[in-house]
């Protein structure tokens, strides 16, 4: 999966994002912060994960592979996040979470 260019991210509004997509975007934000992969939750800080929701669940469809959906995740947290992002492979067991999710859930 190729990774998105920094205009990507710069199209993404979190806010509209979380509008069109409502309660999918909650399911998926939960999913996140269980897996907490930057340990950002000790601070409750509310909605800190909300651009990584965002920017992955507007590129998620059900076409992706399970490896697709983990580059993906770890491209994602990598942007966000440069340089404290870690190793690709702390992003397996959240990828496998959000692959699973993503095949049951409605991304339209």
């Amino acid at each position: 999966m190729k990774h998105p260019n920094e205009d990507f991210y710069k199209t993404i509004n979190t806010a509209d994002v979380k509008s069109q997509y409502g309660g999918t975007f909650i399911e998926l934000s939960r999913l996140i912060e269980l897996h907490d992969p930057m340990e950002l939750l000790i601070y409750d800080i509310e909605g800190e994960y909300d651009p990584e929701v965002a920017s992955i669940l507007v590129q998620l469809n059900k076409d992706l592979t399970e490896q697709e959906v983990h580059d993906l995740v770890f491209n994602d947290f990598t942007h966000w996040f440069r340089p404290v992002a870690g190793e690709k492979e702390k992003y397996k067991e959240l990828s496998a979470a959000i692959y699973n999710w993503m095949l049951k859930a409605d991304l339209t």
